[in-house]
């Protein structure tokens, strides 16, 4: 308890607190998830404007993370000058537009060496373009399996 009146920061965040142990099924609910290492009586304190006590930082982080209710991880955020986005996985089309990239610095490839070998000879000129050409490619598909593999760790999926 607290001989001093709350912030009307506090007070926001004690407001937020309420609302993302109610999304998890309470207080009770609340101290049995997964990973919790705070009890019924804490949770109690979090929500209540006759408390000085806040959520610690990973209780805040496995509430979240089971509700999906990210409004005081937001405030927080928002307080110390950033946001926040959920991360997810990369949607199917951007996917394929990752693929269809590499398909075009392909193609690319494929045509430089037709029309290098148009004269039946690779010249310097030539073997330079079909480099820079597959050095496209190179960076085109990294960028893309890059993106891909960043998006599949932030969902938290193995490979």
């Amino acid at each position: 308890m607290s001989d001093r009146p709350l912030s009307d920061l506090e007070k926001k965040l004690k407001h937020l607190s309420r609302g993302l142990i109610a999304d998890a099924g309470g207080v009770e609910a609340s101290a049995s998830c997964h990973g919790i290492r705070v009890g019924k009586t804490q949770f109690g304190a979090y929500q209540n404007l006759n408390h000085d006590q806040f959520m610690p930082l990973d209780v805040l982080i496995c509430l979240t993370e089971a509700t999906g209710n990210p409004q005081l991880l937001e405030e927080v955020a928002r307080r110390c000058g950033y946001r926040i986005e959920r991360l997810s996985a990369v949607a199917s089309g951007e996917a394929m537009q990752h693929v269809a990239a590499v398909a075009k610095e392909a193609a690319e490839v494929v045509q430089a060496a037709a029309l290098g070998l148009a004269d039946g000879h690779l010249c310097a000129q030539d073997s330079a373009r079909l480099e820079a050409e597959m050095l496209d490619v190179q960076r085109v598909a990294g960028e893309g399996a890059a993106a891909i593999r960043a998006a599949r760790l932030a969902a938290g999926t193995a490979a």
